[in-house]
């Protein structure tokens, strides 16, 4: 499943085919230099005028630091620039932690969907969204 879905060439096939961006999340290293604490990305959804974001994935000894609102904000910005009134996003339903920080940066549930990811995996979701332009 990783090398479906997160690997490097799943990311170069989702922006070659689907039109997905990515970018990393950077801090100040304990040496004062910028490193990699994580990584997001998403795609445009002009049908929708809302972003969809499929991944924010952060180095476990960097969660709880405010990163996670930091890219919220970072795509809020983003709709914004882009003229799109939401971004959405999709959460294992029992990613208790997960529900929780999109909840306190502004997110709702919208929907609960299932979808089978092949090899046996079902993803049992949330579809979480929040309007553009909404201080978190």
């Amino acid at each position: 499943m990783v090398e479906n879905f997160q690997s490097l060439s799943a990311f170069e096939r989702d922006m070659a085919e689907h039109g997905y961006e990515y970018w990393f999340v950077m801090a100040d290293g304990e040496d004062g230099q910028p490193q990699v604490v994580g990584y997001t990305g998403g795609h445009e959804e002009p049908e929708t005028n809302r972003f969809f974001i499929s991944k924010i994935y952060l180095l476990a000894q960097h969660r709880g630091r405010g990163f996670a609102r930091q890219v919220v904000e970072f795509y809020d910005r983003l709709c914004r620039e882009r003229g799109l009134g939401a971004m959405y996003l999709t959460v294992n339903k029992h990613n208790e932690l997960g529900v929780r920080a999109y909840k306190g940066t502004g997110f709702a549930v919208i929907d609960a969907v299932e979808t089978d990811i092949g090899e046996g995996f079902i993803m049992d979701d949330y579809v979480m969204e929040r309007p553009a332009g909404l201080r978190a």
